[in-house]
C-alpha cells in the first residue's frame, strides 16, 4: 500500500483519501517481484520467469522533453506487471541525479548537443550505468521487458542503440511520442517537469523557464522516427493518432500496441467509492437500496459535487483556466450502484453501467460465517487463508478470476480522458484500485474501502512531547496564537501539503494528563505550497507581549497564507463560531510582479488616539491593516487594508527599496511611547533594516533630516504615504536605521517588547553562526548590538554565497524573554539564557537527527543508547543524573559520516561497529574525555579508563576518526571548548559536533553492496552482518570475531534477497536471520572455538515463504519461556514459531491491521500476579506502536499473545517505525524502550505497570 499524497476537509459523512499513482508506489521499486510470486492478472507461470512465448525485450521511448514518455513508461510498466511480465523502467534522468547533485554539479552545457568533453564524458559514463543495469536486470532477475526512457533524438543513435540490443538477443522496439499542442506541452512542464528533484527550491517560473531551455537546444537536432528497418511505434499528440513500423512484432509487442492504442497521456482524476447498504446483503437476491442506503447516496452526491466546485473555484481564483474538465459516472448493472448513482444522474452527471463491474461471486459460502465456513467447508478454509487472492470457494470467484474479468474495464480506464467515479462493491474497488497503485496480491483481499470516505487518485503524466498528524507532507510554516477568549492556545501550520490547518490545545481533564493539540479546522487548499503565516488579533494592538491586549474587545483573528505560487490568502479565524465557520477566506493577493515570497508580517495599524488632528472619539467601521511581503526580491510590498465579517480589501499601498539582495524575514512591533509600528527586515545582503509606520500628514521627528550618512553612502529617507480606512486616514512609512553586523545572511529578525517598561529589542539570526541582540539607546536613540552569541565567523572562508550551509536559521525568544533559541544545519537547538543583567549564558536544549533515523543499539548493559541515521551521523544518549525529570540527553556525536548509516549494534560497553552505505562496517572505541564525562554526569563507570585513547579528530578529506593523544599547552592553559571533561552540563551542540567524536579502531569488507543490517551475540564475542542484495551470492552474513576483527569463512548461505535482521538468541545457542526472500533461517552453533577463523554456525533450518510477505523482523524469546523466535512482516502478521524436536515449527499468528515494520521481545519474563508473561513490542508502518504479552507454559512454551499497553498515537512517531529495542534489565528494573523513526526521532519509552 502506499502513503497518503494529500487530504481534503470534507462534510463528516464523506472523508477524502487520494493517492498518487506517481513516485510512491509499487511501480518505482527497484526489484519488487519474488520469484514465484503471481501477479494479479497472470494466467501461467514458466520456469523462466517469461511469459507469452516471448523473449527479452527492451523498449526504447523517443522523444523531446515534456511529452509524455515518463508517463507512457510508468503506465506501461504497470500494466505489464498485472499480467505477470518481469518489467522495470531505467529513467536515465534518475541516473543522472545519482551521478550530479540537483542543481549544482551539473555542468551548464550537459544538456546541450554541442557539449563539452567533459559533459560527453559524464554523459557517456552514465549511460554505461544505466545500460549495465538494464543487462543485470535481464541475465540476473529474469527480466523481460526492460523500458528505457530517455530522449533518444537521432536516427543514427537509434540505430546503434538496437544493433547493441540485437547483439545481446534482445528484441528493440521504439516508442516514439511526439506532440504538437503546445497546451499539452506547457500543461505537462508546469504540473510535473518543474517538481522534479532537478528544480528543487526553484522558483516555478524559472524552472519552467530553464525547462523549456532544455527542450529549445534539442529540438534542432532531433530527428523523428523514419527508420523502417527499425521496430516502432509512433504517438502522435497524446493518443490521437499511432503509426505502428510492424516488422517483426510477436504476441506479446502486439498486446503493448493494443495497450498503447487506449493511453493517453492528459492528468485526470480517478475516484472510488461503495456503493449504498441494500434491503438484504444477498448476492443472489440483488435488493434495492434501504432507507440508510439512500441517505448515503445523497451524501455522495452532495459531497463529490462540492468538492469539484471548490477546487475548481479556487483553480480560477489562483489564475488558473475555467474549463472544467467533466465527471462520469460507471457502475455495476446491479440495483444498489444504478441507484446509488441516481442521485448523480439527477444533478446532469452521465452515468454508465458496465456488467464487468459486478461484485466478487461468494458462491456457496454467500451469507456464512467463518465459523459455519470452518463447520461446512474446513479444507476449503485453510486454503483460503493459505491464498486468499487465487482461492476460490465452491462455485464462486476468486480475486484472480475478478482481475481477469476487469482487464476490458482496465483498458477503457486509461482510454478515459474525463474525471471518473466508480462506485461498485468493496471487492471490485479493490482490484481496480490495486492496478492503479501497482499493489500486490497479498494486498488486495484485505483492502479496506469504508463507506464514510472517497477514495481519490490521481494519474499524473510524471524534546519532543506530542506529534501532531495530519499534513501529508512536509511542514514548512508554524504559528502560535496564545490567550484566545476561552483561554486556549491555538496553533497554526502550513507546508508543501498547500493546506492552512488550525490545531487546539484541549486543556487535560487531570493533572496527569497530556495537553493536546487537536485539528480544529483546515483550509482549502493554496496552488502552492505555504511557506509562511502572519496572525494577528482583530480589535487588539499588535505588542509582542504587551498586557494592553487584555482590554481590548476580541472578535477574532486575522491570518495571512503566502504560497510559493505568488499569492497570500487572508482568512478570519473565530474559535468561538460553529465548525464550519470557524475559519473563513476574505481575499487573495497576488505579488506584482510575481516573486516566491519567503517572509509576511501582519499588523493592526494605529489606534484612534488624539495625535496629528485626530480626536480620540474617532473610530472607523472596519479594522485596518498593513501586511508586508518579502521574498525572492531586494523590495519589500506594503498591502494595506480593511477587514469585515466575510471580506478584506487589501490593496499594494507602498514598494519599500533598499536592500541589495532576497529579503528572508519581517516582523512588527508597536512602540509603546509613540503607537508608531516599526518594521524589521532582514536580507541576504548581510544588513538589517528598520522602516517606521506613522500616522498623520507630519513625518517622525527621526525621519526630519533630508539625508543620512551610513559608511560613506547617502540613504534614501523617501517618505511613502498612503490612506487607510472609511475615514482615509494618512500614514506614512520611512526609514529609520540600517543594523550593520553580521558577515553572511541574515535568515531571522524578531521583534520582543517588555510588557513591563515597554522596550523594544531586535534578536537576529544569521548564516555566519552567530545571534544578536540589537536595542536602541536611550539618549541618542541609535540602534546597538548589546549581545553577541554563537560563533560569528567560525567558517573562515566559507559562506552562504560560496555554497556553505551553515550557520543559525531562525531566532526565537521565550515568553518571558529570559531566553533565545536557535538551530540550523545540524538539526539541535541552542538556547541562550540571560539574569536581566545583560551577559547571556549558553544552556542546555534539544538535539537530535535530521533524516530517517535507521537504528538504535543499548549498551550491552543499557548504560546509554547509540542510534544512527540518514543524517549521516551516530549519536550517544545517555541519563544526565542531575536533570529534574531523569531526562536522557546527547552526550556524544561518536562519528560524522560522508555517507548514509543503516546499522548500529553495541558489542561492549566502550566499542560498537555500524554499517553504512559504502558497504564495509567500522568499529569505534569511546575516547578517555567521554568516559570521564560519562562518569561525572551520568554515573556511568567504566574500567581500565586510564587506556583508553584522549580524544578523537576527523582528517579535513578524510572519513576515519583518529586517535589522538593531548598535551597541555606551553602556557599551562587548556582550551575549554575543546575538552570533555569538566563539564557541568551535557555538551552543547557546538562542542557535540566537534569535540565528542570516538576514533576508529578497524574497518571489516567483505560486502559487495550497503550494509543492511549488524547482529552481535550477547557474548560479544562475533558480529553478523548483512548487505543488500538481489542474488544468492550477495545475500550471504559474513562474521567477523571481536577480539582481532578477522572473519569468519566461509560466509553463510541462506537467502536470496536482502537480509533485513539478524539476532541471537539468549544464551548464544542459534542465530535467526530474516529477509525480503520472506523467509528465514535458524543457524545452530557448531563451534565456540574462535581461533580457527571458521564460522562458528552452521544452517539448521531454512523455511521458505515463511510469511506471504517481507520479512522485516525477528527476535528471541527469553530463555526461561522455552526455545522460540518471533517474525514480522509486512503481510500484517506476527508469527511465534517454537523448536518442536528437532525442527522450528509455527504455533501462533496474530493479525494486525498494517505491516508490522519493526518488533523486540523483553530479555526477561515478568511476573503479572495472573502469571508469568513474555513481552513483545511491536511498530508499525504507521507509526503506531504497541505491547503485547503471551503467558509463560508450566512446561515451557508461550501462547495466548494478547494487547497488554496501547500507545497513544499523541506520542508515538509519525512515519513507520524502524527499529525498535528494550533497555537491557542491568541493574535498572524499569520497562524502558527505545524506538527509531522514519519521522527522524529517537524517543524513549517507560511502561509503568
Amino acid at each position: 500500500m502506499t502513503r497518503d499524497n494529500q487530504a481534503r476537509e470534507t462534510p463528516p459523512s464523506t472523508a477524502y483519501r487520494r493517492r498518487s499513482s506517481v513516485d510512491i508506489d509499487g511501480v518505482h521499486e527497484k526489484w519488487p517481484f519474488v520469484k514465484g510470486e503471481m501477479a494479479p492478472a497472470q494466467l501461467y507461470s514458466t520456469t523462466s520467469g517469461r511469459l507469452f512465448h516471448s523473449g527479452k525485450i527492451a523498449i526504447i521511448t523517443v522523444g523531446l522533453p515534456a511529452r509524455g514518455k515518463t508517463h507512457l513508461s510508468v503506465a506501461l510498466t504497470r500494466y505489464l506487471r498485472w499480467l505477470g511480465v518481469i518489467t522495470h523502467t531505467f529513467h536515465l534522468g534518475d541516473y543522472r541525479r545519482a551521478h550530479c547533485a540537483p542543481g549544482q554539479d551539473v555542468p551548464e552545457d550537459y544538456f546541450f548537443v554541442n557539449a563539452s568533453p567533459s559533459s560527453v564524458l559524464l554523459r557517456q559514463k552514465i549511460l554505461r550505468q544505466c545500460r549495465t543495469d538494464i543487462y543485470e536486470f535481464f541475465d540476473q532477475h529474469g527480466g523481460q521487458v526492460a523500458i528505457y526512457d530517455a530522449v533518444n533524438p537521432t536516427a543514427a543513435g537509434r540505430r546503434l542503440l538496437a544493433k547493441e540490443f540485437l547483439k545481446n538477443d534482445i528484441h528493440p522496439i521504439f516508442i516514439e511520442s511526439t506532440c504538437d499542442d503546445m497546451k499539452i506541452i506547457e500543461e505537462n512542464v508546469r504540473n510535473v517537469k518543474i517538481s522534479s528533484p532537478d528544480y528543487a527550491g526553484w522558483k516555478p517560473e524559472d524552472a519552467v523557464q530553464d525547462y523549456l531551455r532544455r527542450i529549445t537546444v534539442k529540438i534542432p537536432h532531433f530527428e523523428t522516427m523514419e527508420e523502417t528497418e527499425l521496430d516502432y511505434i509512433k504517438m502522435i499528440n497524446a493518443g490521437e493518432r499511432i503509426i505502428v513500423n510492424n516488422c517483426r512484432f510477436g504476441y506479446l509487442p502486439n498486446r503493448i500496441v493494443f495497450y498503447l492504442m487506449n493511453l493517453h497521456i492528459k492528468s485526470r482524476r480517478t475516484y472510488f467509492a461503495r456503493s449504498g447498504i441494500a434491503d438484504h446483503d444477498s448476492y443472489k437476491a440483488d435488493a434495492p437500496l434501504s432507507e440508510q442506503g439512500l441517505d448515503y447516496a445523497r451524501r455522495l452526491a452532495d459531497t463529490i459535487t462540492k468538492f469539484r466546485v471548490e477546487e475548481l473555484r479556487a483553480h480560477v481564483a489562483a489564475g488558473g483556466s475555467k474549463e472544467d474538465r467533466p465527471l462520469v459516472v460507471w457502475t455495476s448493472t446491479r440495483i444498489r450502484t444504478v441507484q446509488t448513482a441516481d442521485q448523480l444522474a439527477a444533478k446532469g452527471i452521465k452515468v454508465r453501467q458496465r456488467q464487468q463491474l459486478s461484485q466478487l461471486n461468494p458462491g456457496a459460502v454467500e451469507g456464512l460465517s467463518e465459523e459455519e465456513i470452518r463447520e461446512r467447508y474446513p479444507e476449503e478454509l485453510e486454503k483460503h487463508n493459505h491464498d486468499p487472492y487465487h482461492h476460490r470457494y465452491p462455485r464462486s470467484e476468486s480475486y484472480h478470476d475478478l482481475a481477469v474479468r476487469l482487464e476490458p474495464i482496465i483498458l477503457e480506464l486509461e482510454r478515459e480522458h474525463n474525471d471518473l467515479l466508480i462506485i461498485a462493491h468493496e471487492s471490485v474497488l479493490r482490484v481496480l484500485y490495486a492496478y492503479l497503485m501497482a499493489c500486490s496480491t497479498a494486498d488486495i483481499p484485505t483492502m479496506k474501502f469504508g463507506r464514510d470516505e472517497i477514495v481519490e487518485t490521481e494519474t499524473s503524466p510524471s524534546g519532543v512531547f506530542a506529534t501532531l498528524k495530519g499534513h501529508t507532507d512536509k511542514v514548512s510554516a508554524v504559528r502560535f496564537l496564545d490567550g484566545t477568549s476561552d483561554s486556549s492556545s491555538i496553533l497554526l501550520s502550513g507546508g508543501v501539503d498547500k493546506v492552512l490547518r488550525v490545531w487546539k490545545l484541549m486543556k487535560p481533564s487531570t493533572a496527569s494528563d497530556i495537553p493536546r493539540y487537536e485539528l480544529l479546522v483546515q483550509s482549502p487548499p493554496h496552488d502552492g505550497s505555504i511557506v509562511d503565516i502572519a496572525v494577528e488579533r482583530v480589535g487588539s494592538k499588535h505588542n509582542n507581549g504587551s498586557s494592553e491586549d487584555t482590554e481590548q474587545k476580541e472578535n477574532g483573528t486575522i491570518i495571512a497564507s503566502a504560497s510559493a505560487d505568488g499569492s497570500i490568502k487572508i482568512w478570519r479565524l473565530d474559535v468561538s463560531k460553529e465548525e464550519e465557520k470557524v475559519l473563513t477566506h476574505l481575499q487573495t493577493l497576488t505579488t506584482k510582479p510575481k516573486y516566491f515570497p519567503l517572509s509576511i508580517a501582519l499588523a493592526r495599524l494605529s489606534s484612534a488616539n488624539k495625535k496629528d488632528g485626530v480626536e480620540a472619539g474617532e473610530k472607523d467601521e472596519a479594522d485596518d491593516w498593513i501586511l508586508a511581503i518579502s521574498g525572492s526580491s531586494n523590495s519589500i510590498q506594503i498591502f494595506v487594508g480593511s477587514t469585515f465579517e466575510d471580506k478584506s480589501d487589501f490593496a499594494l499601498s507602498a514598494t519599500l527599496t533598499g536592500h541589495e539582495n532576497w529579503i528572508r524575514s519581517l516582523s512588527f512591533v508597536r512602540e509603546a511611547n509613540t503607537d508608531d509600528l516599526l518594521l524589521a527586515t532582514g536580507s541576504q545582503d548581510r544588513y538589517i533594516r528598520l522602516w517606521r509606520v506613522h500616522r498623520g500628514t507630519t513625518l517622525p521627528a527621526q525621519s526630519a533630516g533630508s539625508k543620512m550618512m551610513i559608511m560613506g553612502q547617502a540613504l534614501s529617507n523617501k517618505a511613502h504615504r498612503f490612506s487607510a480606512g472609511s475615514g482615509k486616514q494618512d500614514y506614512s512609512i520611512t526609514f529609520e536605521a540600517l543594523l550593520v553586523g553580521h558577515e553572511d545572511w541574515v535568515y531571522s529578525a524578531s521583534f520582543r517588547k517588555d510588557t513591563t517598561d515597554g522596550k523594544i529589542k531586535l534578536l537576529t539570526a544569521s548564516a555566519d553562526n552567530s545571534l544578536s541582540i540589537w536595542e536602541a539607546d536611550e539618549t541618542s536613540g541609535i540602534w546597538v548590538c548589546t549581545a553577541r552569541m554563537g560563533e560569528a565567523s567560525g567558517m573562515k572562508g566559507s559562506s552562504t554565497a560560496t555554497g556553505s550551509t551553515g550557520g543559525f536559521w531562525t531566532g526565537l525568544w521565550s515568553p518571558d524573554g529570559n531566553n533565545v533559541v536557535s538551530f540550523g544545519k545540524n538539526g539541535g537547538w541552542r538556547r541562550w539564557n540571560t539574569s536581566g543583567e545583560g551577559e547571556w549564558v549558553q544552556k542546555g536544549a534539544v538535539a537530535g537527527h535530521i533524516r530517517d533515523v535507521m537504528g538504535v543499539s543499548w549498551e550491552k548493559e543499557g548504560k546509554y543508547l547509540l542510534s544512527t541515521s540518514l543524517d549521516q551521523s551516530t549519536r550517544l544518549y545517555a541519563r544526565w543524573k542531575s536533570s529534574k525529570h531523569r531526562s536522557f540527553y546527547e552526550f556524544s556525536r561518536p562519528q560524522i559520516h560522508g555517507y548514509d548509516i543503516n546499522s548500529i549494534v553495541s558489542i561492549s560497553p566502550t566499542k560498537f561497529v555500524s554499517g553504512a552505505d559504502e558497504k564495509l562496517m567500522r568499529v569505534f572505541g569511546e575516547p578517555r574525555g567521554i568516559a570521564k564525562m560519562l562518569e561525572g554526569l551520568c554515573g556511568i563507570q567504566q574500567a581500565d579508563i586510564d587506556s583508553l585513547p584522549d580524544v578523537a579528530s576527523q582528517p579535513v578529506l578524510g572519513l576515519s576518526n583518529k586517535a589522538v593523544n593531548t598535551a597541555p599547552e606551553e602556557n599551562g592553559e587548556e582550551e575549554n571548548d575543546q575538552d570533555a571533561e569538566g563539564h557541568v552540563y551535557p555538551p552543547f551542540e557546538d562542542s557535540l559536533s566537534r569535540h565528542t567524536l570516538w576514533p576508529e579502531e578497524e574497518k571489516l569488507y567483505g560486502h559487495g553492496y550497503e550494509i543492511s543490517t549488524i547482529g552481535c551475540s550477547n557474548a560479544g564475542d562475533v558480529i553478523a552482518t548483512a548487505c543488500k542484495a538481489s542474488s544468492i551470492s550477495h545475500a550471504v552474513i559474513r562474521m567477523f570475531e571481536t577480539k582481532t576483527w578477522r572473519q569468519l569463512k566461509p560466509a553463510l548461505e541462506a537467502h536470496s534477497l536482502t537480509v533485513n535482521r539478524i539476532a541471537f538468541s539468549r544464551d548464544d545457542t542459534y542465530m535467526l536471520s530474516v529477509g525480503r526472500d520472506r523467509q528465514w533461517t535458524v543457524f545452530e552453533r557448531a563451534t565456540e572455538n574462535l581461533e580457527e577463523f571458521s564460522a562458528p554456525y552452521k544452517p539448521m533450518q531454512v523455511m521458505a515463504k515463511a510469511q506471504t510477505r517481507v520479512i522485516f523482523d525477528g527476535k528471541w524469546v527469553p530463555l526461561e519461556a522455552g526455545r522460540a523466535f518471533v517474525t514480522a512482516a509486512r503481510d500484517k502478521t506476527v508469527k511465534v514459531w517454537e523448536l518442536q524436536g528437532k525442527d522450528w515449527g509455527c504455533t501462533e499468528t496474530v493479525k494486525f491491521e498494517e505491516p508490522i515494520t519493526a518488533i523486540d521481545i523483553l530479555d526477561r519474563v515478568i511476573d503479572l500476579g495472573e502469571g508469568r508473561f513474555s513481552v513483545l513490542a511491536v511498530g508499525l508502518e504507521s507509526g503506531a506502536w504497541s505491547v503485547y504479552k503471551a503467558k509463560v507454559k508450566e512446561g515451557g512454551g508461550i501462547e495466548g499473545w494478547e494487547q497488554w499497553v496501547e500507545v497513544d498515537g499523541y506520542i508515538a512517531p509519525a512515519k513507520a517505525i524502524t527499529q525498535i529495542a528494550w533497555k537491557p534489565s542491568g541493574e535498572d528494573k524499569a520497562f524502558e524502550v527505545a524506538i527509531s523513526s522514519e519521522d527522524s526521532s529517537v524517543r524513549i519509552y517507560e511502561i509503568q505497570t
